[in-house]
């Protein structure tokens, strides 16, 4: 089902046109210098060995992730206040053919940042010994902060259209086939385009489609909304299907794929350690908060309420903000208010119209239907 404006979402895709993002199994990341081959970096990254005292923190873009990154660095180092460590130098995303040796380089524990789906990061958690903080956040806040964030950062990496713009391709995102409706959409070709039941069906990504291989006896092109599932018959062949789908048409791709892919590790490994750090609740008491990471990091001699007023948002940003500086001067325009804005909750409403607000209402509703992550959230948009 698609959720956006049609008129809207295609002069958008003609402004993405503008940015050189990366595509990488159908999502979307920046291309930089340091990434000069992304499927070798995210093949590095799968494999990529960790020790068991290593912490991985996880989150989509803006959803406070440098935020977290400071509290749990000094609850890791028991060091309150250190003004030297970089969110994005620990940032797997960016780590390119070094992810090896950028990630042995750090000093134990190890910290490390990314805004990748669980599903990408180091295959060794599924072991159930590498600690992972989740880090959630209403996706109304955090696409509103995305964007002010991308319309900041140069091209081509930013992005150089509208907020309304932005707003059609993070809903067009929403429009994705997930692998749940694999069965569905194969219902639909047998339904409309007579393939046969028996056959054995293959799939996998190539870019922004699926590619599903079957033997077949017919040859027919069924349009589906903004999609289009075209099946080449070749007798005595593979007959391939080429569905058009949208994994996110925004860089790190939909905020619904990150929490679901999220939701889905969590109820096949439930005996990882992961702790889950809501945004909103963090802003309304961190002392509360902080006391849950220490437990769950194992530090329990911390001062939680020094800690708190540490890493308050205006004392991060005074303290902060030179070091952040250096990174955001490779990528942003002069002047530019950088990662650190204002982090409220619920500066969505000065961005998103009311139509815009209840589309993507909808796409919620529809789309994190049963899910716990989602729940969380869900009073804050």
């Amino acid at each position: 089902m698609s959720y956006s404006n049609k008129e809207i979402l295609e002069r958008a895709r003609e402004v993405l046109k503008e940015s050189e993002d990366g595509l990488f199994e159908g999502v979307t990341y920046f291309i930089t210098g340091t990434v000069p081959d992304q499927p070798r970096m995210f093949h590095k990254i799968k494999h990529v060995e960790l020790s068991d005292s290593d912490v991985i923190l996880d989150g989509y873009p803006r959803s406070g992730n440098h935020w977290i990154f400071e509290v749990v660095g000094a609850i890791l180092n028991q060091d309150i206040g250190n003004e030297k460590d970089d969110f994005l130098f620990r940032l797997l995303d960016f780590m390119g053919d070094d992810v090896e040796s950028r990630i042995h380089s750090l000093p134990a524990p190890r910290m490390i940042s990314s805004h990748l789906w669980v599903s990408r990061l180091p295959e060794i958690i599924q072991q159930g010994n590498v600690k992972i903080v989740y880090i959630l956040r209403n996706p109304k806040d955090a696409l509103a902060s995305w964007y002010h964030l991308l319309k900041e950062i140069k091209l081509p990496y930013g992005f150089a259209g509208t907020w309304g713009e932005f707003s059609e391709l993070s809903l067009s995102s929403a429009s994705r086939l997930y692998p749940s409706d694999f069965c569905s959409m194969m219902s639909l070709c047998h339904l409309h385009c007579g393939v046969p039941k028996g056959e054995d069906v293959a799939i996998h990504f190539y870019r922004k489609r699926f590619i599903i291989c079957f033997f077949a006896s017919c040859s027919k092109v069924l349009e589906c909304e903004r999609s289009t599932i075209i099946i080449f018959y070749c007798h005595n062949h593979l007959t391939y299907i080429l569905f058009s789908q949208l994994v996110g048409e925004i860089p790190w791709g939909s905020w619904f794929d990150h929490v679901l892919e999220m939701e889905k590790f969590l109820k096949e490994y439930p005996d990882s350690p992961v702790h889950v750090i809501q945004y909103e609740k963090m802003k309304k008491d961190p002392v509360s908060e902080i006391k849950k990471l220490c437990d769950f990091l194992g530090r329990l001699n911390v001062n939680v309420e020094e800690l708190a007023l540490a890493t308050s948002f205006a004392q991060m940003k005074q303290n902060k903000d030179p070091v952040y500086r250096q990174s955001e001067g490779t990528f942003c325009h002069k002047g530019s208010l950088g990662v650190m804005v204002k982090g409220t909750i619920g500066g969505w409403c000065e961005r998103f119209t009311v139509d815009q607000s209840e589309r993507y209402d909808k796409a919620f509703e529809e789309k994190m239907k049963g899910s716990k992550l989602a729940d969380m959230v869900r009073e804050y948009i």
